[in-house]
């Protein structure tokens, strides 16, 4: 029973939290791509509400999960144990964001921050850099290997892409702040 409560609740919020990264990301996309008033319409509106975009995290998670191990005899049963490597990283860069947001939170609300942006720094470079290291800078790096594991490869490429979004954003949202804006 523990085990299965276990596994059920972290499937729960795995899903809920892939979820909440499919709307959010829609969510821009449709503001950049119209007024703000704006009623989305076509395929976004579609897999932008709860319902479609809980059903995209599912069949994501289920087609990465069906795929075979590179490598390894053509049994999707394997698992993806091979995608643990960017478990850290992206636990790390996770850890590294929740710093961005805790820091311009107490910045517009005059505390001090100076305690916290080294540790920021830290978690958003050094896994970031980890992550472009194992990907094409070491000697057996994912790129460089015999048989590549794309998966792995294209995963670590959209987080790297995502965590430098995040801070670009999170640097236009400190300047607007700064100029007067909310």
């Amino acid at each position: 029973v523990l085990v299965a409560s276990f596994a059920a609740t972290t499937l729960d919020t795995a899903c809920r939290l892939q979820r909440y990264v499919i709307q959010e990301l829609l969510g821009t996309v449709r503001r950049r791509g119209g007024s703000h008033g704006e009623e989305a319409r076509g395929g976004l509106s579609l897999i932008g509400g709860r319902h479609g975009a809980t059903s995209l995290a599912v069949v994501l998670a289920a087609c990465l999960a069906a795929m075979p191990v590179p490598g390894a005899p053509g049994d999707w049963m394997l698992g993806r144990g091979d995608l643990w490597p960017l478990f850290g990283a992206t636990n790390q860069l996770l850890g590294g964001m929740a710093f961005l947001v805790i820091v311009f939170w107490m910045w517009r609300r005059s505390l001090p921050v100076w305690f916290v942006v080294g540790p920021m720094i830290f978690m958003l470079v050094v896994p970031g850099y980890a992550m472009v290291s194992q990907l094409l800078l070491q000697e057996g790096s994912w790129l460089r290997a015999e048989v590549k594991n794309w998966p792995l490869i294209v995963i670590a490429m959209v987080t790297f892409v995502l965590e430098l979004w995040m801070i670009v954003e999170a640097l236009l949202a400190w300047q607007k702040v700064r100029r007067g804006g909310n």
